[in-house]
């Protein structure tokens, strides 16, 4: 109960300082993630970046109607996709995503809930089951990369060594346009 409570603390904290600009959020809902938004611009620079390859053609899907649907669409692609690739298929995938407006703001964040200083695009902190993207470097490849952990976090009982962590999603950053 007391980890419960204590992860919410520091959800809360970590809403309050990715939401400074407007005072509230923006969420959209995915089979698999709740996105979290500061403003509809953010989320436009993050679809912008998001190039799915041979795989664009099902963005031509009725539906579609704005940047959402899109985004919306687009998550869930690549996370059954690198569930493919790593040829994990856990149950029930739940998670959040925080889209940022800059790398400046990734590491802050990184460095809140770390301690230390960081010079990322994107990460993902297990302990809050949160994945932070950067809208303005917000590449296939990371993406791929960081829904790997995700799903090795969500798919292993006991989580195997970092090394391994990053080797495969290293692999499925590197097969998401195969």
């Amino acid at each position: 109960m007391c980890h419960n409570s204590l992860k919410t603390i520091i959800y809360l904290s970590l809403f309050l300082c990715i939401v400074p600009r407007t005072g509230m959020a923006l969420e959209i809902y995915t089979r698999y993630a709740t996105i979290i938004y500061n403003e509809d611009s953010d989320l436009d620079r993050f679809n912008e970046e998001i190039y799915l390859g041979k795989y664009n053609f099902l963005l031509q899907l009725d539906g579609i109607q704005d940047v959402t649907d899109e985004v919306r669409l687009k998550t869930d692609l690549i996370v059954d996709r690198v569930k493919e690739i790593l040829d994990m298929f856990p149950e029930n995938i739940k998670f959040k995503i925080a889209v940022c407006a800059s790398n400046q703001d990734i590491n802050k964040i990184h460095k809140f809930i770390y301690g230390e200083p960081a010079d990322l695009s994107a990460f993902y902190a297990p302990d809050i089951d949160i994945v932070f993207f950067s809208a303005e470097d917000a590449e296939l490849a990371t993406i791929a990369h960081e829904f790997a952990h995700v799903i090795m976090h969500k798919y292993f009982q006991m989580s195997p060594p970092v090394k391994i962590h990053e080797l495969l999603s290293r692999y499925a950053a590197t097969h998401i346009k195969d």
